[in-house]
């Protein structure tokens, strides 16, 4: 009897929960829709896209810290136009017993790239060599400023690459006329605006 009561308990329970809903295993489902794909092209790497970048270089013992910017906006880099590009360098040592760092030459190398990779473009390189011996004095508070203008470059061009080397000198002791030469390098990247 109790085997009885128990089984139509448990049908009536069935029916019940039958009538309020359907069960989840007998619901069709439908195929989810599938959005189509699309491969989009990878994203230059803009280092002045938040306006300026301020690097940190190692040359020996000196740490130096260079600051790029441009006067002019990202979306006005364009292939066409003459594109302006400043920097501030300044150094300071690890081993500060009162010697002076000195800059004696800072050079400079662009690569235009293109979609597919360098294109067969050839802008004429910048070189610096300091007017005065043994280099112009970098050493904090005292820092090296240039401005450099990157030229129109081909319209299918997405970005320049610029390479800048920085040939330090670093006095062997305060008051020596006795060097150690140094050379830090940094590239950055600019987007050329579409």
């Amino acid at each position: 009897m109790k085997i009885f009561t128990s089984l139509g308990v448990a049908a009536l329970l069935l029916l019940a929960l039958t009538g309020c809903s359907q069960l989840p295993w007998l619901t069709a489902v439908a195929p989810a829709a599938v959005a189509p794909t699309t491969v989009a092209r990878a994203a230059v790497v803009n280092d002045l896209a938040a306006g300026s970048v301020v690097r940190p270089l190692a040359a020996g013992d000196a740490a130096l810290s260079v600051t790029y910017w441009s006067t002019l906006t990202m979306d006005q880099w364009t292939a066409a136009a003459q594109k302006p590009l400043s920097l501030s360098l300044q150094a300071t040592l690890g081993t500060d017993t009162g010697q002076l760092v000195y800059l004696s030459k800072f050079s400079v190398a662009y690569v235009v790239i293109g979609p597919t990779g360098p294109m067969n473009e050839t802008l004429a390189p910048f070189a610096d060599v300091a007017a005065v011996v043994p280099g112009y004095l970098v050493k904090a508070p005292y820092s090296y400023s240039q401005n450099l203008v990157i030229p129109a470059v081909d319209a299918t061009a997405t970005s320049v690459q610029i390479t800048a080397t920085y040939e330090m000198l670093v006095q062997a002791a305060p008051g020596s006329s006795d060097y150690a030469k140094q050379t830090a390098s940094d590239t950055i990247t600019v987007d050329i605006a579409r």
